[in-house]
């Protein structure tokens, strides 16, 4: 927790307006963690867009910890599409939480498998961010 804690800070100069925290895989239950043991504004105030990547710590948190991140977070699950547990969590974000879902080609490791798609996929999801904050 601690070193999260300082790396959100560092992270939350003057001139960083948004942080995509994207967490692939078992680095999730750092998140995870941190959502089941301290206040969602803690994170919220540091994350603007979490992008958790087929977490399977995710199957820890019970539906009413996800329901409290709807409308404090975005976020924003990827998942390979021969990974049938990161289809299985990031539909549960869906469900509970409001994520976004999206299916890259590939397996567990899809930004690995496939890191063009996934790096479009990032740099297209920042892009529409921007986009939504300029009309905002």
């Amino acid at each position: 927790r601690d070193d999260l804690v300082r790396a959100l800070e560092v992270l939350d100069l003057p001139k960083l307006t948004k942080v995509f925290l994207v967490t692939p895989s078992a680095s999730g239950s750092t998140v995870v963690d941190w959502l089941q043991h301290h206040a969602i504004q803690d994170f919220t105030n540091h994350v603007h867009y979490w992008v958790p990547v087929a977490p399977p710590a995710v199957s820890s948190m019970s539906d009413s910890d996800l329901d409290k991140l709807k409308g404090h977070v975005h976020i924003h699950a990827v998942y390979g599409s021969k990974d049938v547990m990161g289809e299985r969590v990031s539909l549960k974000l869906q469900e509970h939480a409001g994520a976004t879902v999206e299916e890259i080609e590939g397996g567990h490791p899809c930004y690995l498998d496939s890191p063009d798609d996934f790096v479009a996929s990032m740099r297209q999801l920042m892009v529409k961010d921007d986009e939504g904050s300029r009309r905002r």
